[in-house]
């Protein structure tokens, strides 16, 4: 039975839920106090006659606790989900961000509309739309676990939407050329300790993470052990529980490393971590950086050289267009290799990305001499010399090869590229469904 009374300036109702414990609720006047009341007594009725939906009274339940208690859920279930204490934290913090931007204190506060408006004000203050649509996509998995959980009817945050990254790019990066990657691993090795890491780790973690790909926290976690010098091909073992993806990554690595990995990694502590690197690792790149760049200007054996020099982009640690060499960018470095030298199935399965469209689009590069040299070697470009004008059936004007209804007419040395011509046809065809917009 539920009952009803004054308490300062309202009212109070007292009731017994579900479960048999006793909730109350605030009412402004008595006759919303007498409403609340009722409706209660009502879903006691049914629940006693067994026509109540244990869902409703799930749901209403939930309503009466605090957005941050169930938070505080949220975040104890992802992390025995699997997720690391850093990510659960992570999201938790987005999420409590936004709910107290949004005053947001009870699940029917959770309002699509409010909560985009939050998001917008925050990219006004300046976080950038790939940050911003971390924090959608953070509250968009709070509001799908709060109804698969039972505790709403709806996942009254799936309206919400994210951003288009590529129109706000705040940190391009840029990979390191094979050159650079030498002197910055021989600037480590002389060098002194940066960041509290001696110059011969710096200088391996280099080595490993642009021959592999392995990001900061992934290196993080290797110990000896993790090294299979010995088997075919050798390779890198990173555990699941280390890896982005969660699962157990084995990169194998060239064989003309492993004399240097393999004297580097003697007599270190067995179980111990092998990289024992900072938080910041681009601060600890960008010294290195300055200390190779400084070498290679002194190198320089004329003034006009050296202006030239320091006229380039060569062990910059950002670049004429803005893009950066951060440590992740070892990481980029290690993926355009690989894309210009293997199919894009094997680039995606190294890279261990879920879309070759992250691969080639986010973390291969080329430049203008590249594009240049791959356009010259184009079969139909070579033959259209040896065309020349000799063939042409007709010539109007400028000289263009037409025939009498006014065609373009392809000599028979164009005519006998076919083959290259229906090849790269097939190799353009989109498929539907094989996740390629373009092969």
């Amino acid at each position: 039975m539920a009952s009803i009374f004054k308490r300062g300036r309202g009212w109070v109702v007292t009731f017994y839920d579900g479960h048999g414990v006793r909730q109350w609720v605030r009412a402004p006047d008595k006759s919303t106090a007498e409403r609340i009341k009722l409706h209660a007594e009502s879903d006691a009725a049914m629940r006693r006659a067994g026509m109540g939906d244990p869902r409703e009274a799930q749901a209403a339940e939930a309503e009466r606790r605090p957005l941050r208690d169930h938070l505080a859920d949220y975040q104890r279930a992802i992390e025995a989900a699997g997720r690391t204490p850093k990510h659960s934290a992570m999201t938790a913090a987005r999420v409590g961000r936004l709910l107290d931007a949004t005053r947001a204190v009870r699940i029917s506060d959770l309002l699509p509309a409010t909560f985009q408006a939050a998001v917008g004000k925050l990219l006004s203050g300046g976080l950038s739309k790939q940050s911003g649509t971390h924090y959608v996509r953070a509250v968009k998995a709070f509001s799908t676990w709060l109804w698969r959980e039972g505790r709403c009817r709806d996942d009254r945050l799936g309206p919400l939407r994210g951003y288009n990254a590529a129109e706000d790019r705040r940190r391009e990066r840029a990979p390191l050329g094979d050159g650079e990657i030498r002197r910055v691993v021989r600037a480590a090795l002389e060098g002194p300790a940066v960041e509290g890491v001696p110059g011969d780790v710096r200088g391996m973690a280099y080595v490993v993470a642009s021959l592999s790909g392995l990001r900061a926290g992934e290196l993080r976690s290797l110990t000896p052990e993790s090294f299979k010098l010995g088997a075919e091909p050798p390779a890198v073992v990173v555990a699941a529980r280390s890896s982005k993806r969660r699962r157990l990554d084995r990169q194998p690595l060239p064989p003309g490393v492993v004399p240097l990995l393999r004297a580097w990694l003697s007599g270190r502590a067995a179980g111990e971590p092998v990289f024992p690197l900072p938080r910041h690792t681009a601060r600890m790149l960008r010294h290195d950086l300055a200390a190779a760049r400084g070498a290679w200007l002194a190198e320089a054996s004329t003034a006009e050289e050296r202006e030239r020099r320091e006229e380039s982009d060569f062990l910059s640690y950002r670049d004429g267009e803005g893009h950066y060499r951060d440590f992740h960018s070892l990481r980029h470095t290690f993926i355009t290799g690989i894309v210009r030298v293997a199919t894009p199935r094997v680039a995606q399965d190294l890279a261990r990305h879920s879309t070759p469209a992250l691969t080639i689009g986010a973390y291969s590069h080329s430049d203008d001499a590249e594009r240049s040299r791959a356009v010259a070697l184009l079969p139909w470009g070579r033959s259209a010399s040896a065309a020349g004008q000799s063939q042409v059936v007709a010539s109007r004007g400028n000289g263009t090869p037409l025939d009498s209804h006014g065609q373009l007419v392809l000599s028979s040395a164009w005519n006998g590229e076919d083959r290259q011509f229906d090849s790269i046809r097939r190799v353009g065809r989109v498929d539907e469904g094989d996740g390629f917009e373009n092969r």
